[in-house]
């Protein structure tokens, strides 16, 4: 966000790179060779990058170290110690959109974990899941928080921190199977109360959590042109667009009409 022109990607082989879209080069900010990095997520300015792995660790990168590095190159000031969040792999990460200490992580170990980065030792809040969870993202404010696992269900916690126990459940088909990306439901930027999720039906559909009590779908977008299953959406921050993203390696805009 600090930076547009700047593109960050985290890989199997344990390294995170920086693209400099302008010069077409890419800058290597981060290495770890014991395992390989499974995801991603930045502070809203850009500082700092949270990073899960494929054996239930998470760690946080300074990327203002990284800019300031001196001629050697040590990235040694970079990382905090890495924690081991979970018994398996780390699905999502994400730092909440308005403190920088809070972190949600979903995992292959059916469970997803809400953490305070100055005290790693056990979760703030822990939500055990009947399967594998895909996904934990927070709202736009943050207030609430969403899941999506392998049960079949996705699920919102419309006030999490003051009431974790109250829960509001979506039935929906989330067996991808092995050849499509598992479901990975965005919220709605611009509210807390809508989300949109890929469909094994080849559409792309809209959900609204209504009164913090229920929820409905209100949405399907479908076209002759997506031939494939939608698995991974994502909104603009700012402009009424969104895009989609399939196994076939195509992406699919779709924008509000004028």
């Amino acid at each position: 966000p600090s930076d547009p022109g700047k593109l960050y990607t985290q890989s199997y082989d344990g390294s995170v790179r920086c693209l400099d879209v302008e010069k077409g080069i890419f800058d290597e900010v981060y290495f770890d060779g014991e395992g390989g990095l499974y995801c991603m997520d930045h502070d809203a300015l850009g500082n700092v990058l949270a990073l899960g792995d494929c054996s239930g660790n998470l760690c946080f990168v300074d990327i203002r170290a990284w800019r300031a590095r001196d001629t050697s190159g040590s990235m040694a000031k970079l990382v905090a110690s890495p924690s081991g969040v979970h018994a398996k792999k780390v699905n999502t990460v994400q730092i909440h959109p308005t403190d920088d200490n809070i972190v949600v992580t979903s995992s292959l170990g059916r469970e997803a974990c809400i953490w305070d980065r100055r005290k790693m030792r056990q979760p703030v809040h822990l939500y055990p899941h009947e399967r594998s969870v895909q996904t934990a993202r927070f709202s736009p404010s943050g207030s609430s928080l969403m899941t999506s696992a392998f049960d079949n269900l996705i699920r919102v916690w419309p006030d999490h921190k003051s009431d974790p126990n109250r829960v509001v459940r979506i039935r929906h088909n989330n067996n991808t199977g092995r050849w499509v990306t598992p479901f990975r439901p965005r919220w709605d930027p611009k509210n807390d109360h809508t989300f949109v999720t890929g469909s094994m039906a080849r559409q792309v559909e809209f959900v609204s959590v209504i009164e913090r009590r229920s929820a409905q779908f209100v949405m399907r977008l479908e076209s002759e042109e997506l031939t494939a299953i939608p698995a991974l959406n994502d909104f603009h921050p700012r402009a009424d667009v969104l895009a989609s993203s399939t196994a076939s390696g195509r992406v699919y805009f779709w924008t509000a009409d004028a």
